[in-house]
């Protein structure tokens, strides 16, 4: 797969936050691969970036993300795909109950 500009890697994307996150570094690689950060967890949220305590926990935007069948990933995800220039795939970030 061929790399892509910087801007494009999340384009466009709302992306969500929640728990015990470097949330400034975060939002920095999130906007500069030309996504969004919402605060607002809502249907068209492509993932909600989580560590595991806050799933665990069911923060609010963790219920809402369930309840809209959102993926909740670790914060690697973002690292990941920035890093390698393009949006990984989501599964192997995702946070499920058997998570640790």
């Amino acid at each position: 797969r061929k790399r892509i500009p910087t801007g494009d890697i999340f384009k466009g994307l709302p992306i969500g936050l929640t728990g015990k996150l470097d949330r400034e570094r975060l939002k920095r690689l999130i906007q500069r691969g030309g996504g969004r950060l919402d605060n607002i967890i809502h249907k068209k949220i492509y993932c909600v970036v989580s560590d595991v305590d806050a799933y665990k926990h069911r923060t609010q935007r963790v219920r809402k993300a369930m309840k809209y069948g959102i993926r909740v990933v670790r914060s690697q995800w973002v690292e990941d795909s920035y890093a390698k220039r393009r949006k990984l795939e989501l599964e192997p970030y995702e946070i499920t109950d058997s998570s640790s």
